[in-house]
């Protein structure tokens, strides 16, 4: 096992010995070493970095500044050998990673994983050692194909008039083409954060909050059915009122007991047509409402719809 000093919670990489930092720096795999609970990045080299796509780790909790990194398994590990004190060794560790355009990229990691004990043997880090071999994967036979119809794939994804997000099930954002990134009003950067920053104000489209499991694509993930045209409203200061989306969440890629793992949801924007509908029944209710040309008012009970209202009205 490797042994070193134990560091007191909270202190940055400097706290710990010169050799653990300069003596990987130059390695050619990535190498990062993380302590406690909070899964702490003491210290990380470059290559460490650039697979996690930030170079503001060292010093900070993991989970905290890359909450859609830290749901998958490659950072679960840390976790697991934490808890354990055996090693871990994960060869070809599919993961998804912010590639440096600000878009998820899918890369392969042989992983291993090292229990770092103090003086008195406690567990109190990981070492962790990474070779990024995607390279060799999609060389493999049949992969440059895939590759290939994942080409085509993109070129009509990026093309779509309506918004796309693709989903785990873990709530990690896959991808998202530039119709989301455009109905939503973030940045391709932005929209791939996790989790998104208005989700939390989403509202049905009676008004009411959305509660935890409740959004079409938290439906879809736990029925295993699609959740068609279900309008809801995301919170946007600066137009006064929600943006509504009229959503469509299809649930995909299922596990050994049938559960999805992966999820679409499709959008586009309907808060104008809102605005147009609600004009329009408006209008009709204040023509039904409005006093009759004799200068004898009516007294109705008039329900207004989209195409027409249903009214009964009684002269007094």
């Amino acid at each position: 096992m490797v042994s070193l000093t134990a560091m007191p919670h909270g202190r940055g990489p400097a706290g710990w010995p010169t050799v653990s930092l300069g003596m990987f720096a130059d390695l050619p795999v990535a190498v990062a070493l993380v302590s406690g609970p909070d899964l702490v990045v003491q210290a990380a080299n470059d290559r460490y970095l650039a697979l996690a796509g930030c170079v503001e780790l060292p010093g900070r909790s993991l989970p905290a500044v890359l909450p859609e990194f830290s749901a998958q398994e490659i950072v679960g590990l840390f976790r697991q050998v934490l808890e354990s004190g055996e090693p871990a060794w994960r060869p070809e560790l599919p993961t998804w990673t912010r590639h440096h355009r600000g878009l998820p990229e899918r890369v392969f990691v042989d992983a291993f994983y090292q229990p770092v004990r103090d003086d008195s043997g406690l567990v109190t880090g990981v070492l962790f050692f990474g070779a990024d071999v995607t390279a060799q994967v999609l060389a493999r036979p049949g992969n440059k194909e895939l590759a290939a119809v994942k080409d085509r794939y993109r070129t009509l994804f990026d093309a779509l008039p309506f918004g796309v997000i693709r989903y785990s099930a873990d709530g990690l954002i896959l991808e998202a083409n530039p119709a989301a990134s455009e109905i939503i009003g973030l940045s391709a950067e932005e929209l791939l954060t996790w989790p998104l920053p208005m989700a939390a104000g989403a509202v049905h489209e009676d008004g009411t909050p959305l509660a935890a499991g409740e959004s079409p694509l938290e439906v879809a993930l736990s029925t295993g059915q699609p959740v068609v045209d279900t309008v809801i409203g995301l919170p946007e200061e600066q137009a006064g009122g929600p943006r509504w989306l009229k959503v469509t969440a299809v649930p995909y890629w299922p596990d050994e007991a049938g559960r999805p793992q992966r999820g679409y949801v499709m959008f586009r924007d309907v808060t104008e047509q809102r605005r147009k509908d609600a004009a329009l029944l408006d209008r009709r209710w204040r023509s039904c409402a409005a006093p009759e040309r004799s200068g004898r008012s009516r007294r109705s009970a008039c329900t207004a719809t989209a195409t027409g209202c249903l009214c009964s009205s009684a002269a007094p």
